[in-house]
């Protein structure tokens, strides 16, 4: 649509010397960002989530990491083409063009990929189910895992039924497929007790990604940069570290795992936090007053004082701790944590809750840093951040290697209070082939005594 503006001649929006044709032009383009926003809001949402329950467990981390290098790669890209379209006559409408690509591409492949197998198994169509498990899964390990996931529906069709009726054990029934996968609507979120502790630690996760200052603190990168004389290249120097950092990430993951990487990120971001909170010590300007001196000093190519220096590591410190732990690690958690038959529900209200937060974030920011300082703002992000590491320490447990209907068990343990100082069970996976688990209390939490 944007394109098509452009090829026939539309003014770009708030540039024209007509106020008919500007209007329109703006009219436009404010709904095809609400159509192009609402598309991204279903892949936000679909994509941890379908990965997730796609991925073999030893490879998962990395596959839905790799969702975050996606979307800072694509970030690059974008900064990279709106560059070489930087001295175009409507060189805007040409970048927003380039996209039209890359989105169907993407509508394209989506028709040669299968259905989620868990989802299929929700539905009774087991065949269809480990059809789309070898699509990834080697045929051997794909027989193991489809077996293992019809068990795991029989077994909380066993537990749902025992809850809701009195029939003795022995006259059981397993739940009809449909009555299954119509078990876990938005209502059973808050109401089901087994559900608190994987919503507790995906939802929890979501919220302290965003008030921790992500969405504003990076919006102070761009000016200094610009003060350094960089002013046509800032934002791609910002997107390609990202990309670095979030790849080394994705890179560790299978291997550290992701709760040394949440708590390695949120101890970079304190630090970051720390510096910034002392170098903005007495800063009265504001964020308007060091744009437009940094828009001075790079007019004038007097580069970086010694504080902005220090502000400059600082920024790029946090840069790198958020997309090390907070960037792809959270979604990485929301697409493995919540249970099947909620895990749909859940995933939007982590989604909702992200952009909800994102807003706040947003727009409160400039009213907080007017009211009390930049400094004061960055402090209580810090403090924020530190609280982050107290969290993801007691309420995140490792999920590294599990399958989801493991990861499952583990919260459920989690969410029927199991010990009073520890708030997981630990795995320890019994057998081979079968991967039988057994959930043991740590030591911990029963002082001592297993």
């Amino acid at each position: 649509v944007l394109e098509v503006m452009s090829a026939h001649q539309i003014p770009a929006p708030l540039s024209s010397s007509s106020s008919a044709s500007s209007s329109l032009a703006l009219l436009v383009l404010i709904v095809a960002r609400v159509i192009y926003g609402i598309g991204i809001g279903f892949a936000m949402h679909s994509a941890p989530a379908y990965l997730g329950e796609v991925m073999p467990p030893t490879i998962r981390g990395a596959v839905v990491s790799g969702k975050e290098v996606a979307i800072v790669l694509g970030m690059l890209l974008g900064y990279l083409v709106g560059y070489s379209f930087l001295n175009v006559y409507r060189g805007w409408s040409h970048t927003y063009a380039v996209s039209l690509v890359f989105s169907s591409v993407m509508v394209a492949l989506s028709y040669y990929i299968p259905y989620s197998p868990r989802w299929l198994v929700s539905r009774g169509r087991d065949g269809e189910a480990l059809k789309a498990l070898m699509f990834v899964w080697k045929p051997e390990q794909a027989k193991i895992e489809h077996f293992s996931m019809i068990e795991a529906r029989k077994i909380r069709a066993r537990e749902m039924k025992r809850k809701t009726s009195a029939i003795p054990d022995n006259h059981i029934e397993v739940l009809s497929n449909e009555d299954y996968a119509a078990s876990g609507g938005l209502e059973t979120l808050f109401s089901v007790p087994s559900y608190r502790a994987a919503l507790t630690a995906g939802v929890g996760l979501v919220v302290l990604q965003q008030i921790t200052g992500q969405p504003s603190v990076l919006s102070y990168a761009t000016p200094i940069l610009i003060s350094a004389g960089l002013s046509s290249y800032s934002s791609v120097l910002v997107a390609f570290f990202k990309v670095v950092a979030t790849t080394l990430a994705v890179v560790l993951v299978e291997r550290s795992g992701r709760r040394k990487l949440l708590m390695a990120g949120c101890a970079l971001m304190c630090l970051a936090l720390m510096i910034l909170t002392v170098a903005f010590q007495g800063h009265e300007g504001g964020a308007t007053s060091m744009k437009s001196s940094s828009s001075s000093r790079s007019s004038d190519h007097n580069g970086l004082d010694t504080r902005s220096a220090f502000i400059l590591v600082g920024m790029f410190v946090y840069i790198a701790g958020y997309q090390v732990g907070f960037g792809p690690i959270t979604w990485l958690i929301i697409s493995e944590v919540f249970p099947q038959s909620i895990r749909g529900q859940a995933v939007a209200l982590a989604v909702q809750t992200n952009f909800a937060l994102n807003a706040v974030v947003q727009f409160g920011v400039p009213l907080l840093e007017q009211q009390f300082g930049l400094s004061f703002m960055f402090g209580m992000f810090g403090l924020l951040t530190a609280y982050s590491i107290y969290f993801i320490s007691t309420r995140v447990p490792e999920t590294r290697g599990l399958t989801l209907e493991e990861i499952e068990e583990k919260f459920s343990a989690m969410s029927a209070g199991h010990g009073k100082n520890a708030s997981w069970m630990r795995i320890e996976r019994v057998g081979s082939e079968e991967e039988k688990i057994q959930l043991i209390p740590t030591a911990s939490v029963y002082g001592g005594e297993i």
